[in-house]
Protein backbone atom coordinates (compact mmCIF):
# COMPACT_ATOMS: atom_id res chain seq x y z
CA UNK A 1 0.00 0.00 0.00
CA UNK A 2 2.68 2.69 1.07
CA UNK A 3 4.63 1.73 -2.37
CA UNK A 4 1.39 2.46 -4.55
CA UNK A 5 0.98 5.34 -2.26
CA UNK A 6 4.48 6.54 -3.25
CA UNK A 7 3.55 5.63 -7.12
CA UNK A 8 0.79 7.60 -7.33
CA UNK A 9 2.19 10.57 -5.60
CA UNK A 10 5.06 10.49 -7.92
CA UNK A 11 2.72 10.34 -11.02
CA UNK A 12 0.79 13.25 -9.83
CA UNK A 13 4.01 15.30 -9.57
CA UNK A 14 5.26 14.53 -12.63
CA UNK A 15 2.03 15.65 -14.90
CA UNK A 16 1.69 18.68 -12.04
CA UNK A 17 5.21 19.94 -13.88
CA UNK A 18 4.88 22.92 -16.45
CA UNK A 19 7.15 23.57 -19.31
CA UNK A 20 7.83 27.62 -18.66
CA UNK A 21 8.68 27.94 -22.34
CA UNK A 22 11.14 30.70 -23.51
CA UNK A 23 8.82 32.95 -25.03
CA UNK A 24 6.59 33.39 -22.21
CA UNK A 25 9.15 34.36 -19.86
CA UNK A 26 9.95 36.71 -22.64
CA UNK A 27 6.48 38.02 -22.76
CA UNK A 28 5.85 38.28 -19.09
CA UNK A 29 9.23 40.05 -18.72
CA UNK A 30 7.78 42.86 -21.05
CA UNK A 31 4.71 43.43 -19.87
CA UNK A 32 5.39 43.32 -16.00
CA UNK A 33 9.18 43.82 -15.05
CA UNK A 34 9.14 46.89 -13.32
CA UNK A 35 12.34 48.29 -15.12
CA UNK A 36 10.14 47.71 -18.52
CA UNK A 37 7.62 50.00 -17.33
CA UNK A 38 10.09 52.37 -16.05
CA UNK A 39 11.37 52.26 -19.38
CA UNK A 40 7.52 53.44 -20.34
CA UNK A 41 7.73 56.30 -18.14
CA UNK A 42 10.62 57.78 -19.76
CA UNK A 43 8.73 57.97 -22.76
CA UNK A 44 5.57 59.55 -21.12
CA UNK A 45 8.14 62.10 -19.39
CA UNK A 46 9.66 63.31 -22.42
CA UNK A 47 6.21 63.57 -24.32
CA UNK A 48 5.44 66.61 -21.31
CA UNK A 49 8.78 67.77 -21.81
CA UNK A 50 7.66 68.72 -25.63
CA UNK A 51 3.93 69.72 -24.54
CA UNK A 52 6.20 71.78 -21.38
CA UNK A 53 8.09 73.61 -24.77
CA UNK A 54 5.11 73.75 -27.19
CA UNK A 55 3.19 76.14 -24.28
CA UNK A 56 5.44 79.32 -25.45
CA UNK A 57 3.51 79.28 -28.12
CA UNK A 58 0.08 79.24 -26.65
CA UNK A 59 -2.49 81.93 -27.26
CA UNK A 60 -2.46 84.18 -23.94
CA UNK A 61 -5.18 86.00 -22.69
CA UNK A 62 -3.99 89.12 -20.22
CA UNK A 63 -6.23 91.55 -18.39
CA UNK A 64 -4.32 94.97 -16.74
CA UNK A 65 -5.85 97.06 -14.28
CA UNK A 66 -4.35 100.46 -12.67
CA UNK A 67 -6.23 102.82 -10.65
CA UNK A 68 -6.24 105.98 -8.38
CA UNK A 69 -8.82 107.43 -6.32
CA UNK A 70 -7.82 110.05 -3.86
CA UNK A 71 -10.57 112.33 -2.36
CA UNK A 72 -13.41 110.79 -3.65
CA UNK A 73 -11.47 111.89 -6.97
CA UNK A 74 -10.37 109.69 -9.57
CA UNK A 75 -7.12 110.33 -10.77
CA UNK A 76 -7.60 107.67 -13.71
CA UNK A 77 -8.08 103.92 -14.40
CA UNK A 78 -6.87 102.17 -17.01
CA UNK A 79 -7.60 98.63 -17.77
CA UNK A 80 -6.26 96.79 -21.07
CA UNK A 81 -7.60 93.35 -22.01
CA UNK A 82 -5.66 91.44 -24.88
CA UNK A 83 -4.81 88.03 -26.73
CA UNK A 84 -1.78 87.18 -27.57
CA UNK A 85 -0.52 84.55 -29.82
CA UNK A 86 3.14 83.46 -30.30
CA UNK A 87 3.37 81.76 -33.74
CA UNK A 88 5.81 79.36 -34.30
CA UNK A 89 7.09 81.94 -37.20
CA UNK A 90 8.42 84.19 -34.93
CA UNK A 91 5.31 86.27 -35.86
CA UNK A 92 3.30 87.65 -32.86
CA UNK A 93 -0.47 88.77 -33.01
CA UNK A 94 -2.04 90.92 -30.24
CA UNK A 95 -5.94 91.91 -30.33
CA UNK A 96 -7.66 93.70 -27.66
CA UNK A 97 -8.80 96.89 -26.25
CA UNK A 98 -8.24 99.62 -23.75
CA UNK A 99 -10.43 101.39 -21.29
CA UNK A 100 -8.73 105.14 -20.05
CA UNK A 101 -10.67 107.49 -17.64
CA UNK A 102 -10.08 109.84 -14.93
CA UNK A 103 -9.08 113.63 -14.64
CA UNK A 104 -5.38 113.09 -14.85
CA UNK A 105 -4.77 110.39 -17.00
CA UNK A 106 -1.19 110.42 -18.65
CA UNK A 107 -1.53 112.55 -22.04
CA UNK A 108 -0.20 109.74 -23.91
CA UNK A 109 -3.40 107.33 -22.69
CA UNK A 110 -6.60 107.61 -25.25
CA UNK A 111 -9.76 108.84 -22.92
CA UNK A 112 -12.07 106.20 -23.83
CA UNK A 113 -12.42 103.18 -25.21
CA UNK A 114 -9.29 101.82 -27.66
CA UNK A 115 -9.65 98.62 -29.89
CA UNK A 116 -6.21 97.40 -31.12
CA UNK A 117 -5.01 94.96 -33.72
CA UNK A 118 -1.46 94.45 -33.54
CA UNK A 119 1.83 92.60 -34.60
CA UNK A 120 5.34 92.13 -33.34
CA UNK A 121 8.17 91.12 -35.92
CA UNK A 122 11.89 90.65 -35.08
CA UNK A 123 13.68 91.75 -38.97
CA UNK A 124 16.95 90.02 -38.00
CA UNK A 125 18.06 88.08 -35.20
CA UNK A 126 14.89 86.10 -34.26
CA UNK A 127 13.05 85.89 -37.84
CA UNK A 128 14.73 82.10 -38.80
CA UNK A 129 14.74 81.11 -34.93
CA UNK A 130 14.83 81.78 -31.54
CA UNK A 131 15.12 80.01 -27.68
CA UNK A 132 11.00 79.23 -27.87
CA UNK A 133 11.67 77.13 -31.06
CA UNK A 134 14.89 76.12 -30.07
CA UNK A 135 13.58 74.74 -26.92
CA UNK A 136 11.34 72.45 -29.15
CA UNK A 137 13.58 71.08 -30.77
CA UNK A 138 15.77 70.30 -27.67
CA UNK A 139 12.32 68.64 -26.62
CA UNK A 140 12.15 66.63 -29.88
CA UNK A 141 15.26 65.67 -29.30
CA UNK A 142 14.88 64.74 -25.46
CA UNK A 143 12.26 62.49 -27.18
CA UNK A 144 14.01 61.10 -29.02
CA UNK A 145 17.22 60.22 -26.14
CA UNK A 146 14.38 59.12 -23.99
CA UNK A 147 13.50 56.38 -26.82
CA UNK A 148 17.51 55.70 -27.19
CA UNK A 149 17.39 55.26 -23.08
CA UNK A 150 14.42 53.19 -22.81
CA UNK A 151 15.98 51.00 -25.53
CA UNK A 152 19.25 50.73 -23.43
CA UNK A 153 17.24 49.29 -20.18
CA UNK A 154 14.88 47.04 -22.14
CA UNK A 155 18.41 45.63 -24.24
CA UNK A 156 20.31 45.36 -20.60
CA UNK A 157 16.93 43.83 -19.21
CA UNK A 158 16.69 41.18 -21.67
CA UNK A 159 19.95 40.34 -21.68
CA UNK A 160 20.40 40.13 -18.19
CA UNK A 161 17.26 37.81 -18.24
CA UNK A 162 18.13 35.88 -20.93
CA UNK A 163 21.63 34.78 -19.40
CA UNK A 164 19.08 33.65 -16.27
CA UNK A 165 16.90 31.62 -18.39
CA UNK A 166 19.64 29.58 -20.29
CA UNK A 167 21.75 28.90 -17.29
CA UNK A 168 19.00 27.76 -15.57
CA UNK A 169 18.23 25.41 -18.51
CA UNK A 170 21.72 24.54 -18.75
CA UNK A 171 21.64 23.52 -15.08
CA UNK A 172 18.57 21.16 -15.53
CA UNK A 173 20.30 19.33 -18.61
CA UNK A 174 23.62 18.82 -16.39
CA UNK A 175 20.67 17.45 -13.25
CA UNK A 176 18.89 15.04 -15.79
CA UNK A 177 22.18 13.83 -17.32
CA UNK A 178 23.77 12.94 -13.73
CA UNK A 179 20.21 11.38 -12.78
CA UNK A 180 19.79 9.49 -16.05
CA UNK A 181 23.67 8.06 -15.37
CA UNK A 182 22.99 7.71 -11.22
CA UNK A 183 20.08 5.02 -11.77
CA UNK A 184 22.49 3.41 -14.04
CA UNK A 185 25.09 3.45 -11.79
CA UNK A 186 22.44 2.04 -9.55
CA UNK A 187 21.49 -0.83 -11.91
CA UNK A 188 24.95 -1.95 -12.37
CA UNK A 189 25.84 -1.48 -8.54
CA UNK A 190 22.61 -3.90 -7.74
CA UNK A 191 23.96 -6.59 -11.17
CA UNK A 192 27.82 -6.51 -9.32
CA UNK A 193 26.09 -7.41 -6.25
CA UNK A 194 24.36 -9.87 -7.29
CA UNK A 195 26.88 -11.06 -9.37
CA UNK A 196 29.42 -10.94 -6.55
CA UNK A 197 26.87 -13.13 -4.45
CA UNK A 198 26.72 -15.66 -7.26
CA UNK A 199 30.59 -15.70 -7.00
CA UNK A 200 30.77 -14.53 -10.47
CA UNK A 201 32.01 -10.90 -10.06
CA UNK A 202 34.80 -10.51 -7.64
CA UNK A 203 34.70 -8.29 -4.59
CA UNK A 204 36.49 -5.43 -6.07
CA UNK A 205 33.63 -4.92 -9.10
CA UNK A 206 31.25 -4.02 -6.32
CA UNK A 207 33.41 -2.15 -4.62
CA UNK A 208 34.56 -0.07 -7.70
CA UNK A 209 30.47 0.31 -8.35
CA UNK A 210 29.95 1.40 -5.09
CA UNK A 211 32.50 3.82 -5.26
CA UNK A 212 31.32 4.97 -9.01
CA UNK A 213 27.46 5.28 -7.88
CA UNK A 214 28.25 7.49 -4.79
CA UNK A 215 30.79 9.29 -6.76
CA UNK A 216 27.60 10.00 -9.78
CA UNK A 217 25.13 10.84 -6.41
CA UNK A 218 27.63 13.19 -4.83
CA UNK A 219 27.50 15.06 -8.32
CA UNK A 220 23.62 14.96 -8.98
CA UNK A 221 22.99 16.36 -5.56
CA UNK A 222 25.28 19.25 -6.09
CA UNK A 223 23.45 19.35 -9.48
CA UNK A 224 20.31 19.31 -8.10
CA UNK A 225 21.15 22.07 -5.65
CA UNK A 226 22.61 24.53 -8.38
CA UNK A 227 19.50 23.95 -10.12
CA UNK A 228 17.31 25.45 -7.83
CA UNK A 229 19.49 28.05 -6.90
CA UNK A 230 19.65 28.79 -10.30
CA UNK A 231 16.36 29.02 -10.27
CA UNK A 232 16.19 31.50 -7.65
CA UNK A 233 18.04 33.89 -9.31
CA UNK A 234 15.77 33.70 -12.31
CA UNK A 235 12.83 34.84 -9.79
CA UNK A 236 14.29 38.29 -9.77
CA UNK A 237 12.51 38.66 -13.43
CA UNK A 238 9.57 37.30 -12.43
CA UNK A 239 6.74 39.41 -11.39
CA UNK A 240 2.19 39.34 -11.62
CA UNK A 241 0.54 41.37 -14.11
CA UNK A 242 0.12 43.41 -10.36
CA UNK A 243 3.81 44.43 -10.58
CA UNK A 244 4.56 41.60 -7.46
CA UNK A 245 7.41 39.53 -6.95
CA UNK A 246 6.73 36.05 -7.18
CA UNK A 247 9.26 32.83 -6.74
CA UNK A 248 10.16 30.58 -9.29
CA UNK A 249 7.56 27.47 -8.79
CA UNK A 250 9.27 23.75 -8.47
CA UNK A 251 6.74 22.43 -11.13
CA UNK A 252 8.66 24.81 -13.39
CA UNK A 253 10.64 22.79 -16.12
CA UNK A 254 12.58 24.80 -18.55
CA UNK A 255 12.46 24.88 -22.14
CA UNK A 256 15.37 22.25 -23.01
CA UNK A 257 14.70 22.34 -26.49
CA UNK A 258 15.30 26.32 -26.95
CA UNK A 259 18.26 25.97 -25.18
CA UNK A 260 19.99 23.61 -27.84
CA UNK A 261 18.58 25.43 -30.38
CA UNK A 262 18.61 29.14 -29.66
CA UNK A 263 20.05 30.38 -32.73
CA UNK A 264 20.19 34.64 -33.78
CA UNK A 265 21.48 36.23 -36.96
CA UNK A 266 25.27 37.02 -35.96
CA UNK A 267 26.64 37.27 -39.57
CA UNK A 268 29.41 39.59 -39.08
CA UNK A 269 28.42 41.80 -42.49
CA UNK A 270 25.30 42.13 -41.46
CA UNK A 271 25.72 43.61 -37.79
CA UNK A 272 28.92 45.23 -39.58
CA UNK A 273 26.47 47.26 -42.30
CA UNK A 274 23.86 48.08 -39.53
CA UNK A 275 25.85 49.15 -36.66
CA UNK A 276 25.43 52.78 -37.56
CA UNK A 277 21.50 52.82 -37.85
CA UNK A 278 21.08 50.86 -34.73
CA UNK A 279 23.87 51.07 -31.67
CA UNK A 280 22.40 52.59 -29.07
CA UNK A 281 25.60 55.16 -28.43
CA UNK A 282 25.78 55.67 -31.91
CA UNK A 283 22.24 56.53 -32.18
CA UNK A 284 22.82 58.97 -29.02
CA UNK A 285 25.60 60.81 -30.97
CA UNK A 286 23.15 61.41 -33.81
CA UNK A 287 20.70 63.05 -31.51
CA UNK A 288 23.07 65.25 -30.26
CA UNK A 289 24.78 66.14 -33.49
CA UNK A 290 20.99 66.93 -34.35
CA UNK A 291 20.91 69.46 -31.24
CA UNK A 292 24.23 71.02 -32.20
CA UNK A 293 23.10 71.90 -35.35
CA UNK A 294 20.15 73.53 -34.47
CA UNK A 295 21.99 75.32 -31.59
CA UNK A 296 24.48 76.63 -34.76
CA UNK A 297 21.60 78.33 -36.59
CA UNK A 298 20.73 79.90 -33.22
CA UNK A 299 24.21 80.94 -32.41
CA UNK A 300 24.51 82.18 -35.58
CA UNK A 301 21.86 84.85 -35.74
CA UNK A 302 23.55 86.34 -32.48
CA UNK A 303 25.93 88.81 -34.69
CA UNK A 304 23.13 89.99 -36.35
CA UNK A 305 21.80 93.17 -34.59
CA UNK A 306 18.23 92.89 -32.73
CA UNK A 307 15.61 95.02 -35.01
CA UNK A 308 12.25 94.51 -33.89
CA UNK A 309 9.31 95.56 -35.46
CA UNK A 310 6.05 96.59 -33.32
CA UNK A 311 2.80 97.86 -35.28
CA UNK A 312 -0.76 98.17 -33.69
CA UNK A 313 -4.13 99.63 -35.95
CA UNK A 314 -6.19 101.49 -33.74
CA UNK A 315 -9.89 101.78 -33.43
CA UNK A 316 -11.77 103.77 -31.08
CA UNK A 317 -15.44 102.37 -32.14
CA UNK A 318 -15.27 98.93 -32.90
CA UNK A 319 -12.35 96.99 -33.72
CA UNK A 320 -13.11 94.92 -36.52
CA UNK A 321 -10.88 93.62 -39.14
CA UNK A 322 -12.00 96.59 -42.27
CA UNK A 323 -10.30 98.72 -40.24
CA UNK A 324 -7.32 97.00 -41.55
CA UNK A 325 -8.10 97.51 -44.87
CA UNK A 326 -10.25 100.93 -45.12
CA UNK A 327 -8.52 103.28 -42.92
CA UNK A 328 -5.77 105.27 -44.76
CA UNK A 329 -2.45 103.81 -43.83
CA UNK A 330 -1.17 107.00 -41.94
CA UNK A 331 -4.41 107.20 -39.74
CA UNK A 332 -4.76 105.29 -36.17
CA UNK A 333 -2.11 103.43 -35.86
CA UNK A 334 0.89 103.00 -33.42
CA UNK A 335 4.15 101.98 -34.84
CA UNK A 336 7.65 101.08 -33.22
CA UNK A 337 10.73 99.55 -33.30
CA UNK A 338 14.09 98.59 -31.11
CA UNK A 339 17.32 98.26 -32.48
CA UNK A 340 20.34 96.75 -30.35
CA UNK A 341 23.48 95.80 -31.54
CA UNK A 342 26.97 94.60 -29.14
CA UNK A 343 29.84 96.10 -30.26
CA UNK A 344 32.07 93.66 -29.64
CA UNK A 345 30.35 90.79 -30.49
CA UNK A 346 31.67 88.49 -27.96
CA UNK A 347 28.95 86.70 -26.82
CA UNK A 348 28.06 85.98 -31.03
CA UNK A 349 32.09 84.53 -31.31
CA UNK A 350 31.99 82.59 -28.35
CA UNK A 351 29.08 80.74 -28.76
CA UNK A 352 29.69 80.11 -32.28
CA UNK A 353 33.16 79.05 -31.37
CA UNK A 354 31.91 76.59 -28.51
CA UNK A 355 29.37 75.05 -30.63
CA UNK A 356 31.52 74.52 -33.40
CA UNK A 357 34.24 72.36 -30.48
CA UNK A 358 31.49 70.35 -29.50
CA UNK A 359 30.49 69.24 -32.95
CA UNK A 360 34.28 68.58 -33.84
CA UNK A 361 34.55 66.48 -30.36
CA UNK A 362 31.23 64.77 -30.89
CA UNK A 363 33.20 63.74 -34.46
CA UNK A 364 36.07 62.36 -33.08
CA UNK A 365 33.91 60.40 -30.42
CA UNK A 366 31.51 58.85 -33.03
CA UNK A 367 34.96 57.99 -35.17
CA UNK A 368 36.17 56.05 -32.36
CA UNK A 369 32.73 54.67 -30.92
CA UNK A 370 32.34 53.73 -34.86
CA UNK A 371 35.61 51.87 -34.93
CA UNK A 372 35.46 50.49 -31.13
CA UNK A 373 32.29 48.83 -31.94
CA UNK A 374 33.55 47.07 -35.65
CA UNK A 375 36.62 45.82 -33.08
CA UNK A 376 33.91 44.12 -30.86
CA UNK A 377 31.70 42.75 -33.79
CA UNK A 378 35.02 41.24 -35.23
CA UNK A 379 36.23 39.56 -31.86
CA UNK A 380 32.62 38.05 -31.36
CA UNK A 381 32.57 37.21 -34.71
CA UNK A 382 35.95 35.35 -34.18
CA UNK A 383 34.75 34.30 -30.37
CA UNK A 384 31.55 32.34 -31.54
CA UNK A 385 33.30 30.64 -34.79
CA UNK A 386 35.66 29.20 -32.53
CA UNK A 387 33.54 28.06 -29.61
CA UNK A 388 31.24 26.22 -32.46
CA UNK A 389 34.02 24.57 -33.34
CA UNK A 390 35.11 23.54 -30.37
CA UNK A 391 32.03 22.52 -29.90
CA UNK A 392 31.04 20.16 -33.11
CA UNK A 393 35.11 18.47 -31.92
CA UNK A 394 33.09 17.69 -28.25
CA UNK A 395 29.99 16.48 -29.64
CA UNK A 396 31.79 14.02 -32.19
CA UNK A 397 33.63 12.95 -29.28
CA UNK A 398 30.47 12.22 -27.41
CA UNK A 399 29.70 9.84 -30.33
CA UNK A 400 32.88 8.38 -29.79
CA UNK A 401 32.95 7.94 -26.18
CA UNK A 402 29.35 6.33 -26.50
CA UNK A 403 30.44 3.62 -29.05
CA UNK A 404 33.51 2.72 -26.97
CA UNK A 405 31.09 2.74 -23.86
CA UNK A 406 28.68 0.23 -25.32
CA UNK A 407 31.78 -1.68 -26.71
CA UNK A 408 33.00 -1.86 -23.24
CA UNK A 409 29.86 -2.81 -21.36
CA UNK A 410 29.66 -5.62 -24.14
CA UNK A 411 32.90 -6.80 -23.45
CA UNK A 412 32.09 -6.52 -19.80
CA UNK A 413 29.08 -8.42 -18.99
CA UNK A 414 30.52 -11.69 -20.99
CA UNK A 415 33.59 -10.82 -19.09
CA UNK A 416 36.25 -9.48 -21.04
CA UNK A 417 36.52 -6.28 -19.51
CA UNK A 418 36.62 -4.56 -16.25
CA UNK A 419 34.40 -2.28 -13.77
CA UNK A 420 37.52 -0.20 -13.33
CA UNK A 421 36.99 0.39 -17.37
CA UNK A 422 33.65 0.86 -17.75
CA UNK A 423 33.71 3.48 -14.65
CA UNK A 424 36.55 5.51 -16.54
CA UNK A 425 34.28 5.52 -20.40
CA UNK A 426 31.51 6.42 -17.94
CA UNK A 427 33.64 9.70 -16.83
CA UNK A 428 34.59 10.12 -20.14
CA UNK A 429 31.06 10.90 -20.84
CA UNK A 430 30.26 12.71 -17.96
CA UNK A 431 33.24 15.42 -18.61
CA UNK A 432 32.64 15.03 -22.36
CA UNK A 433 28.93 16.31 -21.43
CA UNK A 434 29.67 18.57 -19.18
CA UNK A 435 32.02 20.47 -21.56
CA UNK A 436 28.98 20.08 -24.57
CA UNK A 437 26.47 22.12 -22.09
CA UNK A 438 29.24 24.76 -20.76
CA UNK A 439 30.37 25.32 -24.24
CA UNK A 440 26.96 25.45 -25.60
CA UNK A 441 25.66 28.34 -23.15
CA UNK A 442 29.03 30.45 -23.54
CA UNK A 443 28.20 30.40 -27.49
CA UNK A 444 24.65 31.87 -26.28
CA UNK A 445 26.23 34.34 -24.02
CA UNK A 446 28.89 35.43 -26.99
CA UNK A 447 25.75 35.49 -29.33
CA UNK A 448 23.15 37.85 -26.76
CA UNK A 449 26.33 40.07 -26.04
CA UNK A 450 27.14 40.37 -29.61
CA UNK A 451 22.94 41.77 -30.19
CA UNK A 452 23.23 43.63 -27.32
CA UNK A 453 26.01 45.90 -28.79
CA UNK A 454 24.53 46.15 -32.02
CA UNK A 455 21.23 47.26 -30.75
CA UNK A 456 18.83 44.58 -31.70
CA UNK A 457 16.08 43.26 -29.05
CA UNK A 458 13.07 41.34 -29.25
Amino acid sequence: MRYLILFIFGISNLYSQEIFTYSSFKDQLRLNHPLAKAADIKIASADMELMNAKAAFDPVLQFENSQKTLNEKTYYNYSVTELVYQSPYAVKLKAGFERTKGGFINPEATPGSLGFLGIELPILRGLLTDYKRLGIQKAKIGLGLSEIERKRILNDLYTEADYAYFNWAQAHQKWQILRKFKIRAAERLALNIKLFQQGERAALDTLEASIQYDRIKLKEVDAELNYYGVGLNLSKFLWTAETEPYLLPKTYLPDTLTFASFSINTEKEFYLKKIPETNLDLLEITQEKKLLNFEKSYYRQFFLPELNLKANVLDQKNLSPEIIFAQPANENYKIGFTFNLPILQREARSKNKLNALKQQSLSFKNLEKNNALKTKILAYDTEIQNLERQFDVYSLLDKKYHKIYDLENSRFKMGESTQFVIVNRENQILDNLEKLLDLRLKIIYKKLEMRNISGFFE
